[in-house]
């Protein structure tokens, strides 16, 4: 999945960069990823949104550890070809990653909270 190339593609950067635990925090971003889909089918199988707010907000939190790890290593001195490129990653990471979050806080979790609740109406 799209998490999981993230999370892989993430922590190999991390690890160029030289950073020790971060690359292992990046990679272990791959499983509320599983988690979320196992909650969409849910919500898809039950037809009850309540199960989208949950996966919308794993995805959300996901990507909000992912922009916090980026922005962490770009807080890091480096040098080199690697880590030039690895930095460019992280900040398009960063940047497009915080976009995501924004979006999931102010626009989809609500929407999925707003059809459960007339749902339940």
């Amino acid at each position: 999945s799209f998490g999981a190339l993230i999370a892989e593609v993430s922590g190999f950067h991390l690890d160029i960069l030289g950073l020790r635990w971060l690359p292992a925090v990046a990679r272990l971003c791959a499983w509320p990823i599983v988690l979320a889909q196992a909650c969409c089918w849910t919500g898809e199988i039950s037809d009850n949104k309540l199960w989208h707010v949950v996966e919308e907000s794993l995805w959300g939190g996901t990507f909000a550890l992912h922009t916090a790890l980026a922005c962490a290593a770009l807080l890091q001195p480096a040098d080199g070809k690697a880590a030039a490129a690895s930095r460019s990653y992280l900040l398009a990471i960063a940047s497009l990653s915080a976009a995501y979050v924004y979006f999931m806080i102010a626009v989809d979790i609500p929407m999925y909270y707003a059809q459960w609740r007339a749902d339940e109406a």
